[in-house]
């Protein structure tokens, strides 16, 4: 597995802000007035998975805040994989 610092490396390139939601996954709450959600989202021909807070408004809708993570669709393959196998251990 490799460290911050080498990840930090490999992923120094610009960043556009130009990405587009795919799929809306689903959302829980989290607080009266907040929620997370589980998004599906594009970024030049690359494809993530967004787990982020989103809060209500005071129009009744929800917004997104800077409380989240995108994570790589190979990578959360290795996150879900990392979930199962704790869980595998922590039922025995």
């Amino acid at each position: 597995m490799p460290t911050l610092a080498e990840l930090a490396e490999k992923n120094k390139k610009p960043r556009k802000n130009d990405w587009a939601v795919i799929k809306e996954l689903g959302a829980f709450a989290k607080t009266a007035n907040s929620a997370i959600a589980v998004r599906k989202i594009s970024k030049e021909e690359e494809i993530f998975y967004d787990l982020r807070v989103f809060f209500l408004d005071s129009n009744g809708n929800y917004q997104p805040t800077k409380k989240g993570i995108m994570i790589p669709t190979d990578e959360m393959v290795k996150v879900i994989q990392l979930i199962q196998e704790d869980i595998k251990q922590t039922e025995r």
